[in-house]
């Protein structure tokens, strides 16, 4: 699931992606490295009166979004996840494996003349 996050103030709103609360709930990290070795943790960033949309529903996690939205300042919004498309069924030619065939009659135009032609 995904959700879309808007900003309901004036002001530029900061929040720090922390490795411990935002990796651990995303189930993978996301976070640059420096050369030592050290990580940093990226930054969602909302301009005033602004949305953020189809973030990972991990992003609810942060203790600082977490008291954004209780204050008021930061609205959420879930959206669904697409739904899966559906398998394509291919059905061999004849019809589905174990089922009869049944033969198709197709009219001779050559016996249809010789049947009108007795008829006359």
């Amino acid at each position: 699931m995904s959700v879309s996050l808007i900003n309901t103030t004036r002001r530029l709103a900061v929040f720090i992606l922390t490795h411990g609360d935002y990796c651990a709930a995303l189930g993978r990290c996301v976070c640059d490295r420096r050369r030592d070795g050290a990580l940093l943790p990226g930054a969602l960033t909302l301009p005033a009166s602004s949305r953020a949309s189809d973030l990972p529903a991990a992003v609810l996690t942060l203790p600082m979004v977490q008291a954004a939205v209780r204050a008021g300042t930061l609205r959420v919004e879930h959206m669904p996840s697409p739904p899966e498309p559906a398998p394509e069924v291919v059905v061999p030619p004849g019809g589905p494996a174990g089922a009869p065939i049944t033969p198709i009659e197709v009219p001779d135009e050559r016996r249809a003349a010789v049947v009108q032609g007795r008829r006359r």
